[in-house]
Order: C-alpha cells, then sequence, then structure tokens
C-alpha cells in the first residue's frame, strides 16, 4: 500500500494565543521487520486553547536492493476543550517531489487542498461528527486509569489513509516485554482497532499513559517503534538500505503448487485461506463460493471486451463514472503535457480498447527506468520523469486514458511472476458499460488470470480509507493455492499434473515438457519457495572425471528473452543462437556458469549450470538439452 499527503500553507499559519506549553516531546527508532530504518520524532505543544501534534519521520527500506527513502511531516491542531480537529497539515516524500496537503475542518466536513510541484487542487470530503486528534485519543486511554478491560470507541482522521476512520480501544494487562536495549520490563498493552480496515496497532504505555513500544502489521511488514533519545534515534536511518531485509523479497507468497506460465493463464480456480479476515474479491473477473472452515473458491477470468464495444472519447457517460475521467493530484489528466502526449499515443484511434491497448504498450516500452526505489508518484512525474514500478505504470495508464476520454482507475492485488504471488498494481478501463482489465508494466494486451484483485481505487483526492480495505485485509494474510489452471483451453491440475520421474527421464504435463537425466546425475526436486522464477526439476552429479555440477530447470516470464537478447554484450562472455527441440534457443556463458534459454509458445525455459567451465561439463549440459520435448500433452 501506497499512499501519501502532505503541507501546504505553511505560510498561513493559524493565529494561537499564548505562549507554548510542551506537553511532550519523544524520539523513537523505527523497526520494520525486526531491522532499524528510521526515526520518529513526536511533539504535543498546547498554545492557548489549542493542542498541536507534530510527527515527523525519516525511513529508509530495501525494495529489491533499491533503496526506498522516505520523509514525513505532520501536525495537527485541536481544540483543547474537546479534542475537535480544526487543521492537518502534512509533508511526505515518497519520490523526487515533495506532496503537501492542508486538510480544514469546518462541521461535518473537510476541505482537502493538495499540491504537488506547485500545483493545487481542492477537494471536499463528508467525516461525520466527532472526529477527534492523536492527543484526545491519548487522553481518553489515560482518563481508563489504564484499568485492564477498559474500552472505549472514537472518530479520529488517517492523513495518510486520506479520510476518517473509526476506532475501538481496549485497554488489556499488564506485559513484560523487551525495550530497543534489550531490557525487559511490564507495560500496560492498549490495542486499538480501526475498524473497517482489520488493522490493529498495538500500543505499550507506562502509568501516565506515555507509549514506550508500539507495533502494526500492515501489508504483510511489521513495523515497531521504540521510545529513545533524540542521538539514538537518529542512527536507526543510518544504516546502508543493502543491510536491510528486501521487503519486496519478504513480501512474495509461494502459492501451494507451482502455475505454469502465468501470462498464459486464461482461466484459473484458486482455494484460498486468510490468516485472519477474509477480503471479499469483488470484481467482475472474480467469483467467489465459500467453502466448509472459512476457505473459499476463487475463481478468476482474462477478460477482453467483444470487437467495437466502445469509442472514444466517451459520450454520457454515467454519473458515477465522472471520478475515473477526472483528475486528480495523483493522476493529472488535464495536464498539458499528459494530454499533448495521450493524442499522440493514441492518434486517430477512436476504438476505445483498441486506444487503451496502445496506451498500455507505451507505457510498458517508455518507462525505461524500472525502478523500485520509487515509494509512489504521480502521473506527471512519471510523465518527466519515465521511472517507477508498477504503481507508476498504472497511474500514469489512468492519467493518459482519461485524457483520451477513456474512464479508468487503478487495480491493487497479486499476480504471479515464476513461483510467487507479490503485491502488483495495473489499471482497468471501462468501455461498453463494462470494466476490462491492462497492464502496463507488462504490456500484454490484456489481464491473466494470476491478477487477483483486492482493491479498486479511482485515485480521488478525498476517497478515503474504503479503497484500501480489500488490500490491507489480504496483504500478508492469504495462502494461495492452484487448483485448476486453463491455458489455451487445456485444463490442468498443479497438484496432479506437476510432473512424474520415469526412471531417468522427467515428464510434465502442467509445463509440456520431458528430459532425460544425464549419466552420473540424479535427479532433486526443488523447494518449493517463493521466486521470481519456477524452479521445475535440479539434476546434480559428477563428471567422468568427478566434477561435481548442478543443472537448473526453470520457467521464466516470455519477457526474459528480450532481456537477454538485449544485454548479451554486456552481461555474458559468449553468446550464441541455436535450437532445443525445433525451439529457438540462445547458448550464453560468463565465467564457469553455462545457460540455456529456449522460447516456446508458452514462455521460456532456462537451463543453467555451476561449475561448467570444461568441454567435459558443457557435454552434461548438452546430453540433458538434446533428450527435451516440448511436446508434452
Amino acid at each position: 500500500m501506497k499512499r501519501f499527503l502532505a503541507l501546504s500553507l505553511l505560510l498561513a499559519p493559524l493565529a494561537l494565543a499564548g505562549e507554548p506549553e510542551v506537553l511532550s516531546d519523544d524520539w523513537q527508532v523505527v523497526k520494520i521487520s525486526g531491522q532499524e530504518s528510521g526515526w520518529a520524532h513526536a511533539r504535543v505543544v498546547r498554545r492557548g486553547d489549542i493542542i498541536e501534534t507534530s510527527v515527523e519521520t525519516e525511513t529508509v527500506m530495501n525494495r529489491g536492493g533499491a533503496a526506498v527513502r522516505m520523509a514525513s511531516k505532520e501536525t495537527t491542531e485541536e481544540r483543547a476543550e474537546d479534542g475537535a480537529i480544526l487543521r492537518i497539515r502534512s509533508s511526505r516524500k515518497m519520490s523526487d517531489l515533495v506532496v503537501e496537503m492542508d486538510i480544514r475542518f469546518e462541521g461535518t466536513k473537510a476541505i482537502l487542498t493538495t499540491t504537488i510541484a506547485g500545483e493545487a487542487r481542492e477537494a471536499k470530503q463528508e467525516v461525520g461528527q466527532g472526529v477527534v486528534g492523536p492527543y484526545r485519543l491519548e487522553r481518553l486511554a489515560a482518563e481508563t486509569g489504564l484499568r485492564e478491560g477498559a474500552k472505549f470507541d472514537a472518530r479520529t482522521y488517517a492523513a495518510d489513509l486520506g479520510g476518517p476512520v473509526d476506532v475501538a480501544v481496549t485497554i488489556g494487562p499488564a506485559e513484560e516485554i523487551e525495550l530497543l536495549d534489550g531490557k525487559k520490563e511490564k507495560f500496560v498493552r492498549v490495542e486499538t482497532l480501526m475498524k473497517k480496515l482489520s488493522v490493529k496497532p498495538i500500543t505499550w504505555a507506562d502509568a501516565e499513559g506515555k507509549a514506550v513500544k508500539t507495533r502494526m502489521s500492515i501489508a504483510g511488514m511489521q513495523i515497531e517503534s521504540f521510545s529513545t533519545t533524540e542521538e539514538r534515534a537518529r542512527k536507526g536511518a543510518a544504516a546502508p538500505p543493502a543491510a536491510l531485509p528486501d521487503s519486496f523479497a519478504n513480501s512474495l507468497l509461494a502459492p501451494l503448487h507451482p502455475i505454469p506460465h502465468p501470462r498464459r493463464v486464461d482461466r484459473a480456480v484458486y482455494r484460498i485461506r486468510a490468516r485472519e479476515e477474509m477480503p471479499d474479491f469483488v470484481d467482475n473477473r472474480q467469483a467467489v463460493e465459500k467453502e466448509e472452515g472459512g476457505a473459499i473458491l476463487l475463481t478468476v477470468e482474462r477478460k477482453v471486451p467483444s470487437e467495437g464495444a466502445g469509442t472514444r472519447p466517451i459520450a454520457d457517460a454515467p454519473e458515477d463514472l465522472a471520478p475515473c475521467l477526472a483528475a486528480s493530484s495523483m493522476v493529472q489528466s488535464d495536464a498539458a503535457e499528459i494530454v499533448k502526449l495521450a493524442g499522440e499515443v493514441v492518434g486517430p484511434e477512436t476504438d476505445a480498447w483498441k486506444a487503451a491497448k496502445l496506451i498500455e504498450r507505451w507505457v510498458r516500452d517508455n518507462i525505461k527506468e524500472k525502478s523500485m526505489g520509487v515509494g509512489f508518484a504521480s502521473a506527471l512525474e512519471v510523465c518527466r520523469d519515465r521511472k517507477g514500478d508498477c504503481t507508476e505504470h498504472a497511474v500514469l495508464f489512468c492519467a493518459l486514458a482519461r485524457a483520451a476520454g477513456i474512464p479508468s482507475r487503478v487495480v491493487m492485488g497479486f499476480t504471479c511472476i515464476g513461483n510467487a504471488f507479490g503485491g502488483h498494481a495495473w489499471s482497468e478501463v471501462w468501455i461498453g458499460g463494462e470494466w476490462y482489465a491492462l497492464d502496463g508494466t507488462l504490456g500484454h494486451g490484456s489481464v491473466d488470470a494470476t491478477h487477483i484483485t483486492l482493491s479498486r481505487m479511482t485515485m480521488e483526492d478525498a476517497a478515503g480509507p474504503e479503497a484500501y480495505i480489500g488490500l490491507l485485509k489480504g496483504m500478508g494474510n492469504l495462502e494461495i493455492d492452484p487448483v485448476e489452471v486453463v491455458i489455451g483451453g487445456r485444463t490442468l491440475r498443479p497438484a496432479a499434473d506437476a510432473g512424474t520421474l520415469e526412471r531417468d527421464r522427467y515428464v510434465s504435463r502442467l509445463w509440456s515438457i520431458a528430459f532425460t537425466c544425464p549419466e552420473g546425475f540424479a535427479f532433486d526436486e526443488p523447494d518449493g519457495g517463493a521466486g521470481m522464477t519456477a524452479r521445475i526439476m535440479q539434476v546434480e552429479g559428477r563428471t567422468a572425471s568427478g566434477t561435481r555440477c548442478k543443472i537448473d530447470i526453470e520457467a521464466t516470464d516470455a519477457g526474459v528473452w528480450d532481456m537477454v537478447v538485449s544485454v548479451k554484450g554486456r552481461a555474458f562472455d559468449s553468446f550464441e543462437e541455436t535450437t532445443v527441440d525445433g525451439r529457438p534457443a540462445l547458448k550464453v556463458a560468463k565465467g564457469d556458469r553455462r545457460g540455456v534459454y529456449v522460447k516456446t509458445d508458452l514462455g521460456v525455459f532456462s537451463f543453467s549450470m555451476e561449475r561448467a567451465g570444461s568441454d567435459e561439463a558443457t557435454a552434461v549440459l548438452d546430453a540433458l538439452l538434446a533428450s527435451v520435448d516440448f511436446d508434452v500433452k
């Protein structure tokens, strides 16, 4: 989940009377997945009849080897009398640009002004009665006397989620916890349930109600903070990102059985179990059937419109589509640069689906720097910088589609790559009365059935936390078991069709492949852990002279073929075009490693051998390749 808000009117603060009284000033070390990753500074000041809570943070994460640096500052002003929020000003940096937000509360409404790159946009939001600030929440807990079993409900405002949140707070028992220095002491446990979102931050407080430790699990990550000194807290952001755990790799989820060639899957049935609350999975590509024991069967289908289903620009769009055609702070579809580019990309094409596919392909091909080092950038920033990961592809696609007169929205959920489901973002367009999915990161002209939708987002500035419910319930919470997949009209069952060993020959209907184990070698089934490639089989043994070698047989995405070709002069010592079982193949070498990539109708298979520097070892790899059959049915 990526969402950021910010501070816009620093030069026009509220007129506050009286000398400021500092009520608290606390520094915290922030840990992500057990590693120190940054700091937080919370300061509460009373100015007359106003309580001002300022929270500033700096964190760094390792995502796929790229450093993501994030900084934020948020100041909330609330009435001392009743805790009613008057104003929130925030500033967040998760890309090269700072996003600023000023939220003013008037009656039951919030007026949000969001500023990016000097451009301000205003939106209004209904927040209801009784929205209180963070200091009031802390006081409500203290007023219970921190008595075990005491409870209270409240409504607050989560600026990072863009809207009001109802919370239920329960005072728990005193527990012995481990502090930052390793010491163990007893503190009172305070649980805060964010209703509807199924997020439950836990705080351990001292006798005055001051938090000494907090912990929250969100999107598969555990985030903790520990009260400490300023000097100690600032050291938390000093660690080199490479030394931190890879948040992307740690979030990957291995299916219980392998899924062959995910980009080719037209229909899939999954058995899904949830550790906690199950998402609803509502989507026009997805159907849910409940099973005993709390599991569900989720059927997902590839879906494309019939030819000529819709034209662009859309005429007489239903009223509820207005947010999917409108510009916002993150999707600046009215910006001159975006409007001009959309016209160039779609040209005179009036068929809405064909135009949308032109946009999808352009986004894939022209975001040149595929970087996980971008936290979350707006469409206009991506248009200018041409870098980012799946979220940047999705928001730019949406902006171009809206500028071309095609309703669009961002979708977040899972997709399968190799032997792992990972968090992913793609887009949908509304054509002829239905939503159809496209993926600007992959650019295949439709979305396969391993794309599992959790949340759909219009990216309105005042959309509110509801847009994140499915994502928060799904990430880090699910077990996915593929029961059945359909590829090119063939129905496959991953558990039954994975493969069999027939003496010295491996045969797999699931992968449409068979091969023979070379003399002196033996099959060794790979582990089933999550990875960006699907590991089919390993072959290990010794050559006639005693050299120990291992051959890995894996299936990879079709795009790997083009990648290997594009880096052939830089990445390999040698590069040769050849064939395997009549299919085009690329034979490569780097140091004492040899590899062969084979392009089939389904995808790309790779055969790689370690310690293959000798002619004798290379002959073993050649013998295995000579036995390969890609026509197993």
